[in-house]
């Protein structure tokens, strides 16, 4: 990525945010993309996204399992 370990820590301080912040925002973003594109089940992408998180995304994204 060209940035150290510290500077991107530094970074993530400095927005007050995590990565695994960043990472759950992209996830959200990436499901609600494939949801208004191929028209996807929203259960079946948090599967497939955050197969760890599944229903974490699905709460971000204001739905229910």
């Amino acid at each position: 990525m060209g940035i150290s370990k510290e500077a991107l820590r530094q970074t993530f301080r400095d927005a007050a945010s995590s990565f695994d912040e960043f990472r759950r925002e992209r996830q959200a973003e990436r499901a609600q993309y494939y949801e208004r594109v191929f028209h996807a089940p929203t259960a079946l992408l948090a599967r497939a996204i955050a197969p760890e998180a599944s229903d974490a995304l699905m709460a971000r994204l204001g739905k229910t399992s």
